[in-house]
């Protein structure tokens, strides 16, 4: 529907050449961060690459991009249907690493593992932008509009409030 403009964007979409074909991307609204996770209890050792996790029993999430990245680097994975899942299997011990959206993992370890203790390791990071619709009208002045707002929100640290409540 964005890109036939029948809606003036879309929440929140990661750059690349196909869709830069029919949206005007904003300025980075948010990052998602990719890595492992581990119990701080357990001896893992820092893992700076994805092959350095190989000699690990490794999880991810069925359908995630951390899976398909995990297959074509010929890791074999244990694959939870959640990350709720996952992260109870990670709790237990039937995986050693959760390779995964590490934003999502803190979060739901703060708000639903209460006292598990998790170290990360971060393997990349990617940016999310509002997408407008080239379709639509006056996209390029909508796009200008909210990167003023967004810059505007980052500068008066009203943005970074509302990013502490998710972390």
């Amino acid at each position: 529907m964005g890109s036939r403009g029948e809606v003036p964007g879309i929440l929140s979409c990661a750059r690349n050449a196909d869709r830069e074909k029919y949206f005007l991307l904003s300025e980075p609204i948010s990052y998602a961060e990719f890595g492992f996770a581990a119990l701080a209890s357990r001896e893992v050792k820092k893992i700076n690459h994805l092959s350095d996790a190989d000699k690990y029993k490794v999880g991810s999430i069925i359908g995630y991009t951390s899976s398909t990245e995990l297959t074509d680097a010929g890791i074999e994975h244990d694959l939870s249907p959640t990350d709720r899942v996952a992260l109870k299997k990670l709790e237990a011990g039937r995986i050693e690493l959760l390779y995964s959206e590490l934003n999502t993992t803190r979060y739901l370890v703060k708000t639903e593992l209460e006292g598990v203790n998790l170290k990360y390791f971060l393997m990349g990071k990617r940016a999310y932008h509002l997408c407008i619709s080239k379709q639509w009208p006056d996209a390029q002045s909508l796009l200008s509009m909210f990167n003023a707002g967004l810059a505007e929100i980052q500068a008066d640290g009203t943005f970074d409030s509302i990013q502490r409540k998710y972390q």
